[in-house]
């Protein structure tokens, strides 16, 4: 079955910042669920250099027709400069989650 479901990650430099973000997103019902791991090593190139963090990865769960909110509502709440926002369809999903995700989501209707 193919799915609406959409997969966004981001990642925070602490887990307080990662519950916050998670806290808005489910309290506005932009994410059926928000789960966050780590800590894990980020290694990346910045300013000219190679640098390494700490940092803890949220995958967010959403809809097709949330997912653009959800993101504005990420670059909104963001603390880095340079957020890292993914996005991925997610290409099947059980009957069952999907409609589990599109209960827990808020869909505003299309504007007339």
């Amino acid at each position: 079955m193919a799915s609406e479901i959409i997969q966004i990650v981001t990642t925070f430099a602490s887990k307080t910042e990662a519950l916050a973000l998670c806290d808005i997103l489910l309290q506005a019902r932009l994410a059926a669920c928000v789960q966050i791991d780590g800590p894990i090593e980020s290694r990346y190139w910045w300013n000219g250099s190679i640098a390494s963090e700490t940092e803890y990865r949220c995958t967010i769960k959403t809809m097709e027709q949330t997912a653009k909110q959800c993101i504005a509502a990420i670059q909104a709440n963001h603390p880095y400069k340079v957020a890292e926002i993914l996005v991925t369809s997610v290409q099947w999903s059980a009957d069952e989650y999907s409609a589990w995700v599109g209960q827990q989501v808020k869909v505003e209707p299309p504007a007339n």
